[in-house]
């Protein structure tokens, strides 16, 4: 907690107004100093859930974490030869996980996705991780009987509707024709790897909207079409640039400040043109939907034709 209020402390100090508040929610999981204007245009805009610590965070960290160690220890040639390095890098990305569960606050929501998130690199460690849905379901399993009241959770519920969403209607969607492949096999090109990102982001995305469209309607009356643009950019600019740079400023405020200082201003012009294009989505008629809520019979068909 003395952790908490130094980081806290930082960020309300160096960080932008406008912004400070977005950072707090993004390191320390508090989201009353994000301005309501904000909200309204996230959630016109369908990425509210960039603002709440969830499984996007954690899965970043990790992701971070794992492919930083990854690089430290393949600089060398012993641990190389004689340990498995996709291993060892799972392993230790695991406290890191959990140090930022921590520093986040270790609410219930968080606690949750670092259960999914620490399951999965688990299952890296007993070569099990190609078995998506059973580290799903075991992630399930272990939120349950931690806290079986997490059943009846809305974040519980929208979030293992979207992974399992992506897990069972993606793969078809991305499903191409087998190719030879080169003998030499080669990079592809910055534009193939480019369209290849948008297009998986994009059914991921759709999938994702879809497989959670019913709870959302029932829980919140509300659904936001442009979401499956406006995740396209913003999953990443802010997943891969404000939340690195928003924990990296964090921990150096602790020793060197006036990096830390720098590193926020430049987060600060990152935060800033965020805000700026997520208005300009969000002034787009028809970009978010009031309808309705499902009956639980609504629900249940849909899902089933879905599944069908």
């Amino acid at each position: 907690e003395r952790w908490r209020d130094h980081i806290r402390r930082f960020l309300r100090r160096e960080g932008d107004p406008t912004c400070s508040g977005i950072f707090e929610a993004l390191v320390l999981g508090e989201q009353g100093n994000v301005p309501d204007e904000v909200k309204e245009s996230f959630g016109r805009t369908g990425i509210t859930h960039l603002l709440a610590i969830s499984g996007d965070h954690l899965g970043i960290v990790a992701f971070l974490s794992y492919s930083l160690l990854i690089w430290v220890l393949k600089r060398s040639e012993i641990v190389l030869l004689s340990t498995l390095v996709k291993k060892w890098a799972a392993g230790l990305t695991i406290p890191c996980v959990v140090l930022y569960t921590f520093v986040a606050g270790a609410g219930m929501s968080v606690v949750r996705a670092t259960i999914m998130v620490v399951t999965f690199f688990l299952s890296i460690l007993i070569d099990r991780e190609r078995h998506l849905l059973h580290t799903l379901a075991v992630a399930a399993f272990l939120i349950l009987f931690l806290s079986p009241p997490s059943l009846f959770d809305v974040s519980f519920q929208l979030s293992f509707a979207a992974l399992l969403s992506i897990l069972y209607l993606a793969p078809p969607l991305l499903r191409e024709p087998k190719e030879e492949e080169p003998l030499l096999s080669q990079r592809p090109p910055w534009r193939r790897q480019l369209g290849q990102y948008v297009r998986l982001s994009f059914w991921a995305t759709l999938a994702a909207s879809v497989g959670t469209g019913p709870l959302v309607l029932f829980h919140f009356n509300r659904i936001s079409p442009m979401g499956l643009v406006t995740n396209l950019f913003a999953i990443p600019w802010v997943g891969f640039l404000i939340v690195p740079l928003s924990l990296l400023a964090s921990f150096l405020s602790f020793f060197f400040s006036d990096l830390a200082r720098l590193l926020l201003q430049v987060n600060n012009v990152l935060c800033l043109g965020l805000l700026k294009v997520i208005g300009l989505f969000a002034s787009v008629p028809f970009a978010s939907l009031y309808l309705p809520t499902p009956s639980p019979a609504e629900i249940f068909l849909f899902y089933g034709l879905l599944f069908l």
